[in-house]
C-alpha cells in the first residue's frame, strides 16, 4: 500500500481525444483520473453535506408520511444540483467510470415519460456525477464493489416484466423507441 501524499505538483494535464482528463502529479507512478477544481471540490463537499441529513430526516419522518418525504428528498436533490450545476463538466470530461454511470442515467432519463420525473433524474444525474468525479473517495470505492455485481441478480425475471408491464409511465427496455427507429 502506498501512503497517501496531501499535495503533489501538477506536471501536467491532457485531454485525450476519447474522453476524461489526465492529471500528472509530480512523484506519482500512473496520471490521476481528472483535475480537482478547488472550488468545485468546496461546492462537492457541501452537496456531500446535505447526504447524512438527508438519511436524518427519512429516518424521522412516519411511515404515513412518506409522499411528504419524497418532496423534501426532490427539493433537496433540485437544491444540490443548483448548488453544482454551473460548475458541471462537459460529459466526455468525466472520468471512464463516472461517464458510464452518466451514460446509465441518460438511459434512465430517455426512457422516462413523467416529465417530473425527467428533472430529478437529470438534476440527480448531474449530483452523482460531480460527487463520483470530485471525490475519488467515493468513485474508487463505487469502482472496487462494482466489479462485484452479478448481472443475472439484476436482470427482470418474468414476474418482474409482467408488473413492469403494468406501468406505462416508462419506456421499459426502451421497446417504444425502437418502434418510433424501425417502423
Amino acid at each position: 500500500m502506498h501512503p497517501i501524499k496531501d499535495t503533489a505538483t501538477v506536471e501536467k494535464v491532457e485531454f485525450p481525444k476519447e474522453g476524461g482528463v489526465f492529471t500528472y502529479l509530480k512523484g506519482h507512478k500512473y496520471p490521476y483520473p481528472g483535475f480537482p477544481h478547488q472550488r468545485v471540490v468546496e461546492k462537492v463537499s457541501l452537496v456531500k453535506s446535505f447526504i447524512p441529513a438527508i438519511l436524518e430526516l427519512i429516518k424521522l419522518i412516519p411511515l404515513r408520511r412518506i409522499t411528504g418525504a419524497i418532496k423534501v428528498a426532490k427539493r433537496i436533490i433540485k437544491g444540490a444540483y443548483y448548488v453544482l450545476r454551473d460548475e458541471e463538466i462537459q460529459p466526455n470530461r468525466y472520468s471512464k467510470p463516472v461517464r458510464e454511470i452518466r451514460r446509465l442515467f441518460n438511459i434512465l432519463i430517455e426512457r422516462e415519460k413523467n416529465k417530473d420525473k425527467k428533472a430529478i433524474w437529470k438534476h440527480l444525474r448531474t449530483v452523482v456525477c460531480m460527487i463520483l468525479e470530485f471525490d475519488n473517495a467515493y468513485r474508487f470505492r463505487l469502482q472496487d464493489v462494482l466489479k462485484e455485481i452479478n448481472i443475472d441478480e439484476i436482470k427482470p425475471t418474468e414476474g418482474d416484466k409482467y408488473y413492469m408491464s403494468l406501468h406505462n409511465d416508462f419506456d421499459w427496455d426502451g421497446k417504444e423507441k425502437k418502434k418510433l427507429q424501425n417502423p
